[in-house]
C-alpha cells in the first residue's frame, strides 16, 4: 500500500492515512475555492468529509472485530482516497467465517443508515425537495446553505451522510471481488465448490462489473469510475493469484520440509561458538534446550542479530536474554499453507515442529519457500 501516517489506533489497532489522501486533501481544497464555494459552504462540506472519513473507518473496523472474533488480526487500517482498506492477516478458511468477515463492513454503514433515517424521521423531517435544494445551493457556493439556520444545517448534514452511507452498502454488497460483495459472493459459492473455482468465478463477475464501470465512465466523462474499475481489475486479478498460491500450497504438508537433523544450542552457548556455527554452515536459526533436553526457546536471525549487537552484561552467559518462548507448536501432518500462516501470525521465522516419536524438528520460512520454489519448477 506504499507509505501511510498513522492518525489513531482503535482497538490496538493503527489508523493510517494513506500519502495520496494527504495530498488530494489541498486540492480538493484550491478546487472548491477556485469554483468560488463560501465560506459556510467549505466548512459545510469539510466537517461532512471528516464525518464521512469516520464512516468509513467503523466500516473497516467492523472487518476487523469480526476477524479478531475468529481469531484473526488486523495489521492496520489504510484510508486512501478512493476507499479504506482493513488489512486484515489472512482470511477464514471456513466459508461461513469469511461471510461474516465481509458482511460485516456493509453492516456497519447499515446500520449507520438505521440511526440516520430514524433520527430524522422523528426529530427532523427533512423533505427529498429541501435535501436536494440545500445540495444544489451548496454546490453552487451560496454562503448561507441556504439561508438555513444551524440546526437546519444540522439536518441537511446527516440527510446527506444518510445517502452517502447508503450508497456505500449498495456499492459495497456487489458481487465482485475484492469489494465485500465480492467475498460474500466467494464464500457463498466455497460451500458449493473448492475455493479455486468460487474464486474464478467470483473474478469473473468482477471483470464483467469493470467492463460496465468503464463504459459508464466513457459515457458520462467520470473518470473516478474509470480508476475505481482500473482497481477492481487490478485487485480481482491479485486476489486469484492468492488463491492459486494457496491451493498450490495445501498440496504439500510440513512432514515434507521439516528438518530434524540441526545443531541444538543450551543455556551455556557462548556467542563465539554460535557464531562459528553459522560460518560452518547454512543454519541462521536455532533451537535452545534446557539442561533435561527439554526446548526452552529459539533463536532466530533478528535475535541473533540483537544478541550479537548487545555488549555483553559480563555476568554469566546472556543467550537466556534473547531467547524467543512466544513460541507455538506445529504438526508434520499440516499443510505448508498452514505454516506460513502460523509464521505470519506468530511473527517469528522459526517454528518446532512435535514429531510423532516426540522428538523436536524444525521448520523456517526460508526452507518453506526454497521448496515450494523448486516443485513450481518440476510443475513447468
Amino acid at each position: 500500500m506504499g507509505r501511510a501516517i498513522q492518525i489513531a489506533r482503535i482497538f490496538g489497532i493503527p489508523i493510517k492515512l494513506h500519502w495520496t489522501y494527504i495530498l488530494v486533501l489541498p486540492a480538493v481544497y484550491m478546487i472548491w475555492t477556485q469554483d468560488g464555494l463560501g465560506t459556510d459552504a467549505i466548512i459545510f462540506f469539510s466537517i461532512l468529509f471528516i464525518l464521512l472519513t469516520v464512516c468509513v473507518i467503523l466500516h473497516e473496523l467492523g472487518h476487523a472485530v469480526m476477524a479478531k472474533r475468529f481469531g484473526i488480526k488486523t495489521d492496520d487500517i489504510i484510508l486512501s482516497p478512493l476507499f479504506g482498506v482493513a488489512r486484515i492477516r489472512q482470511m477464514p478458511e471456513a466459508p461461513t467465517r469469511e461471510f461474516w468477515v465481509a458482511a460485516a463492513g456493509p453492516l456497519v454503514n447499515l446500520v449507520i443508515c438505521i440511526f440516520l433515517a430514524g433520527y430524522l424521521l422523528v426529530f427532523a423531517p427533512t423533505t427529498v425537495e429541501q435535501i436536494s435544494t440545500g445540495l444544489t445551493d451548496a454546490l453552487q457556493g451560496k454562503a448561507n446553505l441556504p439561508g438555513l439556520e444551524n440546526a437546519a444545517r444540522f439536518e441537511l448534514g446527516m440527510a446527506i451522510l444518510f445517502i452517502i452511507n447508503l450508497v456505500l452498502v449498495v456499492f459495497n454488497l456487489v458481487p465482485a471481488l475484492p469489494m465485500d460483495g465480492g467475498r460474500m459472493f466467494r464464500a457463498g459459492l466455497s460451500i458449493f465448490t473448492d475455493k479455486l473455482t468460487a474464486t474464478r468465478i467470483a473474478t469473473f463477475v468482477a471483470q464483467m462489473f469493470v467492463i460496465l464501470l468503464f463504459g459508464v465512465a466513457y459515457f458520462t466523462g467520470q473518470w473516478v469510475l474509470a480508476i475505481l474499475a482500473a482497481f477492481i481489475f487490478i485487485m480481482s486479478g491479485q486476489e486469484l493469484r492468492v488463491t492459486r498460491e494457496e491451493t498450490f500450497r495445501k498440496q504439500f504438508t510440513l512432514a515434507e520440509v521439516v528438518k530434524t537433523n540441526y545443531t541444538p544450542l543450551n543455556s551455556f552457548s557462548t556467542r563465539t561458538e554460535v557464531k562459528e556455527l553459522m560460518d560452518r554452515g547454512f543454519e541462521r536459526n536455532f533451537a535452545v534446550f534446557d539442561n533435561e533436553g527439554k526446548l526452552s526457546g529459539i533463536l532466530t536471525e533478528n535475535e541473533l542479530a540483537r544478541w550479537f549487537n548487545t555488549p555483553n552484561s559480563g555476568v554469566g552467559n546472556d543467550i537466556e536474554i534473547f531467547v524467543r518462548r512466544d513460541f507455538i507448536y506445529l504438526t508434520p501432518d499440516i499443510s505448508l499453507d498452514k505454516v506460513i500462516t502460523n509464521m505470519r501470525n506468530s511473527e517469528l521465522g522459526m517454528l518446532p515442529v512435535l514429531m510423532e516419536d516426540k522428538s523436536i524438528g524444525l521448520i523456517d520460512s526460508d526452507s518453506v519457500f526454497e521448496f515450494l520454489k523448486f516443485r513450481k519448477k518440476l510443475r513447468s
